[in-house]
């Protein structure tokens, strides 16, 4: 469900007293800009008990849609204020499971993320966000996976975290963080805040007019990690690919490394070479290991599989050469299989269908919408006596709006 579906006054008078607790996920980032009613959304969302997941909006930008609704309306300039916006999202973040804060004015919007049931948090976070988000994820005792996204900038968004006065996160176990702010203090940051990892998803790419160079990876350790995928450009994955040794991932069973989405045709010799001579080091690096690492070939493209798996297959990359338990077992991780099927629709079905007719026909049309009116209570007695929340959301939707004519189907 979105916002713009919240700001309706059907919603939040007739549907949401009602249906609301049957709304599981939400998603409000851009519903206020240019939406008529913003009140009513804010309104709306105390109907909504049961909301797990969750895309929030700037709490700033919100304040300031109020704001202006205030001045050209009767609503009270109350509601157009901080506290009263972060009371209302606060509210509905409390039970939330997976929250996705905006891009946006996070700093403030970070504070209403207090929930207990938190496990999954997604954001995009400045240089300045970061003790705010070190705040956070402390006062959420059961969050589990935590995703980062930086974007491209002069510096890098992490390089004086390692510096920042906030203890380790005592819980987190999943971390996912895509870094193109030029990489620099994210190895620190991880290992500094996060050292109880035990999966490690890790997108590396430099924005910056200058690159930072290789990291340091001689005193980088995670000895929890079990699972860990390295994505991102060549000349930045390829350092820490090659620094996967026993001392610094102890008890890693399976890594994934996701080769670029662009390899240019002239370049790809050169670049299975590297790749040969990466995994290689790699290697020697496992010689010792009491088991073997399961060691995975990613291709972002199916068109780079096609042309460099062969190559890579010649230089004996998908062989496991160390005798006995230890040593790495290479493989190719299979390619995605995209679905575009569409399930069967369930045996009762509300078809939205707007209804117009002439002068002459008004009295049909009364008959129509009674009769209509009458089989969705049908259907929404039958949907609730067996917990169907599929059905009672095309219901929901469909009342909101206003687009009535049922259409029969056999069961």
């Amino acid at each position: 469900m979105t916002g713009r579906q919240c700001s309706e006054p059907i919603f939040l008078f007739a549907i949401a007293p009602q249906y609301g607790h049957l709304v599981e996920e939400l998603d409000i980032e851009f519903c206020f800009e240019g939406c008529s009613n913003p009140i009513n959304i804010l309104l709306g969302l105390a109907y909504l008990p049961s909301v797990r997941k969750i895309t929030l909006p700037s709490m700033a930008f919100v304040s300031e849609q109020l704001a202006e609704q205030a001045r050209v309306s009767n609503s009270p300039v109350e509601a157009a204020s901080p506290a009263f916006v972060a009371s209302a999202l606060r509210r509905l973040t409390q039970h939330a499971e997976h929250v996705t804060m905006p891009l946006d004015d996070l700093g403030a919007t970070l504070s209403c993320v207090r929930g207990a049931g938190l496990t999954r948090l997604e954001l995009m976070p400045a240089k300045t966000d970061l003790p705010g988000l070190l705040e956070t994820i402390h006062t959420c005792p059961t969050i589990r996976t935590l995703k980062i996204t930086t974007y491209g900038s002069k510096s890098s968004v992490f390089e004086n975290a390692a510096s920042l006065p906030y203890p380790p996160h005592p819980t987190l176990h999943r971390l996912e963080i895509v870094d193109q702010s030029g990489g620099g203090g994210l190895h620190d940051f991880v290992c500094r805040f996060f050292p109880n990892l035990e999966e490690l998803e890790i997108y590396i790419r430099s924005n910056t007019l200058e690159t930072t160079g290789p990291p340091d990876l001689r005193h980088f350790a995670l000895p929890r990690i079990q699972q860990l995928r390295v994505s991102g450009s060549l000349t930045c994955s390829t350092p820490l690919v090659r620094h996967i040794s026993p001392s610094i991932f102890p008890a890693l069973q399976t890594c994934t490394w996701v080769l670029p989405y662009i390899i240019p045709p002239l370049s790809r010799a050169a670049f299975a070479a590297e790749v040969v001579d990466t995994i290689g080091h790699l290697r020697d690096h496992q010689a010792n290991r009491a088991v073997p690492l399961h060691f995975k070939i990613d291709f972002a493209r199916e068109e780079d599989r096609a042309n460099l798996q062969p190559m890579l297959e010649a230089h004996g990359i998908t062989k496991n050469i160390e005798p006995g338990g230890g040593g790495v077992v290479i493989s190719f991780e299979p390619a995605l299989r995209i679905d575009n099927g569409f399930s069967d629709p369930p045996d009762q079905i509300l078809i939205p269908e707007l209804c117009r007719t002439d002068e002459d026909q008004v009295e049909d049309l009364g008959n129509i919408i009674t009769t209509s009116l009458d089989r969705i209570r049908d259907l929404k007695d039958a949907a609730v006596a067996v917990k169907d929340r599929f059905q009672i959301s095309r219901i929901a939707q469909a009342l909101q709006e206003a687009e009535w004519l049922c259409v029969e189907r056999k069961c």
